[in-house]
């Protein structure tokens, strides 16, 4: 709820920033009046090559923000047949150790669950520990499982690289829930879109007032695109989420808990 309050201030502040700037904008239009009585609209292509610079912008972040977010979507999917996988494969042990590292297994689905769906940076962080600390536990116990004489020496080459394979899917969507947009990129956008509102209020010079529908609802629109492509990048915050995803990991879960 913080979070989405957050990017609530963040897009109030964006907005009045916008609509401040088409007051300064008109306000310039207005001296180029004063000193120009026939003053006119200057040259529209150095306008249109702003605007499509912006909206190019606009584009290319979202697209990228939603690449991330599919990204992240199908690595949960991926993890879920990871870990089905491996635990699948704990049937080549010997009826003892397979018990012992199948209840291993739900605890470390569980814990990637809390992970997974932590409110905060803190706890997942504090969550994921313990997942490392359980894949430590579940790799000493396989290779113990293994050593045993009525254990095939299939199952070395068939189990082992699926736990690999559940391991390093860890690192890699700890790496890609990293992995945003650079805070540059954001900096540029909201500067063209503040230089934009300028171009917007000062070409209203003519007008009374910079503000109309069409000024007013460009600003609404420059913020609600904002506000989404953020979204995207954070997807644990705010409305949209990675919780349908997040629900493959707790049917696995029932699942394994069944006998």
């Amino acid at each position: 709820m913080n979070s989405l309050l957050y990017l609530l201030l963040l897009a109030s502040a964006v907005f009045s920033g916008m609509i401040l700037c088409m007051r300064i904008g008109h306000i310039m239009g207005v001296r180029a009046i004063a000193k120009n009585p026939e003053w006119t609209k200057e040259s529209s292509l150095v306008d249109g090559s702003i605007f499509a610079l912006y909206g190019l912008l606009i584009a290319f972040t979202f697209s990228s923000a939603g690449a991330r977010f599919e990204q992240r979507r199908n690595l949960i999917v991926l993890e879920t047949n990871d870990i089905g996988t491996a635990y699948l494969r704990l049937n080549l042990l010997a009826p003892d150790d397979r018990a012992l590292l199948q209840q291993l297994f739900r605890q470390y689905l569980e814990s990637r669950i809390r992970t997974s769906m932590s409110p905060d940076i803190l706890s997942a962080r504090q969550e994921l520990e313990t997942s490392k600390k359980l894949q430590g536990d579940i790799w000493n116990r396989t290779l113990a499982a293994l050593s045993h004489s009525a254990v095939p020496p299939s199952a070395y080459v068939i189990l082992l690289p699926a736990l690999n394979e559940m391991f390093d899917i860890v690192t890699t969507r700890v790496r890609a829930a990293y992995t945003h947009t650079p805070v540059m990129i954001y900096g540029f956008l909201f500067a063209i879109a503040l230089g934009c509102s300028i171009l917007v209020g000062y070409n209203a010079g003519p007008s009374r007032s910079p503000y109309s529908v069409r000024t007013v609802g460009f600003a609404l629109i420059s913020v609600m695109s904002l506000v989404v492509i953020l979204d995207l990048e954070f997807p644990r915050y705010g409305l949209i989420r990675l919780d349908i995803a997040d629900q493959a990991l707790v049917e696995l879960q029932t699942t394994l808990s069944q006998p």
